[in-house]
């Protein structure tokens, strides 16, 4: 099943299937009443909060922090690395 819908407004979702996982892809598209300057200022901010979020899963592997519970982008990355193997996604 698939569903698309405008997540631009303050929302939740959750999945209550015991035995399926849930997955999302999310795709941003900028408004377009945006103008060019206001939409490098977004990309900046995006950009720096993902660095952030890299730098965060990194240090917390090496300290073996990271864990299933960890959420962002860089630790989904590293825990199926860990399930697969390195090679796998190479």
């Amino acid at each position: 099943k698939c569903v698309v819908f405008d997540d631009s407004f303050e929302h939740e979702a959750w999945n209550d299937h015991p035995s399926q996982k849930r997955v999302c892809l999310i795709v941003d598209v900028w408004h377009p009443d945006l103008s060019d300057d206001e939409v490098k200022v977004f990309r900046f901010l995006e950009k720096a909060k993902m660095k952030r979020a890299k730098t965060v899963c990194l240090s917390q592997a090496e300290t073996n922090e990271i864990n299933q519970s960890t959420e962002n982008f860089y630790s989904l990355i590293y825990n199926v690395r860990e399930k697969l193997g390195n090679a796998a996604l190479e």
